[in-house]
């Protein structure tokens, strides 16, 4: 037989048992050499070269004989090829749910990485996201498409992997295949979900069949490369004394070993198949609620949807109800400050720049002199400012407003003010700058959780988690809160959330010129609706 048919025939068996393509051409190129060192012998012990050619082929024997002996050799040197009935049978079917904590672990540090990399308007925080979990409409946005990428890149990884893991034992294409469908019949009985509160991830008795797919299709795709590779190779001639993907020759016998003899006469069997089952029956006994669809394991929504729909409710009420209570002037002191020259977004018209929640709330919020918290506020409009979050939302707002006019001495300024995206609490977001008329400058600093939080959020008072409820800074309220048509329905504990915050002036013998408002160019966009100051 010529050469070339010798080492054609070694590595198209070789694949057709599973070896992987690249070792089987590793093996080939190694028999190739040692084929042709049988010839040059022949040919140094006077041989032509056509009766060294045969006699070399003689000796290395029949190509598919010496392919199934090299890939039993390569099954019993691996633990998956010396068990693939529980490592291509029963491991798939619990390695979705692993899979999936992987792919939600990947995701976590490449948004971290990305936050940290891009600035602080990519960066999620814990606020970020409890903020956006007790929201469920603003959730349910992030949540869809989140929910599909882990549960379709968990069943696509838990496949891939038992691949790799059988063309590494060079278990070959029917165990590829059969630990792709245990893998499908694993990912549909698995639930995994990120829901408001909680993290469900269980077995369950109806199955879902969309995450079944994605194995399916690795298992096609490893087919494809499979005829990919066996159909440039020369077909196998003659009885190879195997059978198909089960042939495997023992060293001692020299015949084809069945796969049910081995299962019983391997000792690790004994062992490992009994723990196996022990963690099953240990995972299904701590699963008592699989039958009603999933598990629990951060907390218990349960308790989250009591306080949605009794007592959030109730406690907005009354917190509204107490601004209602302060909307009364007592202190003749006050003169407001007209900020209409420097107002750059308009409330009683919809502003197409401006979208969200909060800014759609804040049409309802009372124009001209109104009273805020026991303070008399004449609204003209927004000063909004600029702040690093409103950057991926394409809007740009000025820095600062500079020279709002005061000429007057006070002992008192109060600020009828807000911020959005005011997620990292502590932070100074903004400033007021004072300038006196004898040439001295003094600041104010606005601190988010300090003087304001986020100006879209709960108005309830029992937190659901640890979240901060209220302003610390003393004299600092809840002044104003507005809900937009529809939304408001839906979430009635969330609002959009004005605050009113007293400072004391600095130097109170001294007339103040001017102020000027500024943003620190935090994540948060501060917002000035009115200004009033007190002798």
């Amino acid at each position: 037989m010529p050469e070339n048919a010798v080492i054609g025939q070694f590595e198209r068996r070789l694949v057709e048992l599973g070896c992987p393509a690249v070792r089987a051409r590793a093996r080939a190129r190694e028999l190739s050499d040692h084929f042709a060192d049988l010839q040059e012998a022949g040919v140094e012990d006077g041989l032509s070269e056509k009766e060294a050619e045969g006699r070399a082929a003689a000796q290395l024997g029949e190509p598919a004989k010496l392919a199934e002996y090299l890939v039993w050799t390569m099954r019993q040197s691996s633990w998956w090829g010396r068990h693939p009935i529980l490592g291509f049978c029963v491991l798939p079917l619990i390695g979705f749910i692993p899979a999936w904590v992987l792919c939600g672990w990947a995701l976590i540090a490449f948004v971290w990485l990305a936050g940290h990399l891009l600035g602080p308007a990519y960066l999620v925080t814990r606020e970020t996201a409890h903020a956006l979990a007790l929201d469920p409409v603003e959730f349910s946005r992030y949540a869809h498409p989140l929910n599909l990428a882990l549960n379709g890149a968990a069943s696509a990884l838990v496949a891939v992997l038992f691949c790799l893991l059988a063309r590494r034992s060079a278990s070959g294409l029917k165990w590829i295949a059969t630990a792709c469908a245990v893998c499908s019949i694993g990912c549909a009985f698995s639930h995994t979900e990120i829901v408001p509160g909680s993290v469900a991830v269980a077995w369950v008795s109806k199955p879902n069949w969309t995450w079944a797919t994605a194995p399916c299709l690795v298992a096609a795709l490893a087919l494809a490369r499979y005829w990919q590779v066996v159909r440039r190779l020369p077909a196998c001639s003659g009885d190879s004394g195997g059978t198909g993907y089960n042939a495997g020759l023992s060293p001692a016998a020299g015949t084809t070993e069945s796969w049910g003899r081995r299962f019983l006469t391997t000792p690790t069997y004994w062992i490992s198949t009994p723990l196996l089952l022990a963690l099953l029956v240990l995972g299904s006994l701590a699963g008592q609620r699989i039958a009603r669809g999933r598990v629990e394991l951060l907390n218990v929504p349960a308790r989250l949807e009591t306080l949605r729909k009794q007592a959030w409710p109730a406690e907005s009420a009354a917190v509204i109800a107490r601004i209602k209570s302060r909307e009364i002037c007592v202190n003749t002191n006050q003169r407001t400050v007209d900020l209409l020259p420097w107002v750059n977004v308009p409330l009683d018209i919809s502003n197409t720049n401006l979208a969200g929640p909060a800014d759609a709330a804040l049409l309802d919020l009372p124009l001209g002199a109104h009273v805020f918290g026991n303070t008399l506020f004449d609204v003209s409009g927004k000063i909004q400012l600029m702040g690093r979050a409103l950057l991926k939302e394409h809007r740009c707002y000025p820095v600062l407003r500079k020279g709002i006019l005061i000429h007057q001495k006070c002992s008192q300024i109060y600020l009828l003010h807000g911020a959005s995206h005011a997620v990292d609490l502590e932070t100074n977001v903004a400033k007021l700058v004072l300038h006196y008329v004898d040439g001295s400058v003094r600041e104010i600093a606005i601190v988010a959780g300090g003087q304001l939080l986020d100006s879209w959020g709960p108005v309830y008072t029992t937190p659901a988690a640890d979240e901060q409820l209220a302003p610390k800074a003393p004299g600092t309220e809840l002044a104003w809160v507005g809900r937009p048509d529809g939304l408001g329905d839906k979430t009635p504990w969330m609002a959009a959330r004005i605050y009113q915050s007293a400072f004391a002036n600095p130097q109170p013998a001294v007339e103040i010129a001017s102020v000027d408002y500024v943003s620190t160019l935090t994540s948060a966009a501060p917002f000035l609706l009115g200004l009033t100051i007190e002798e």
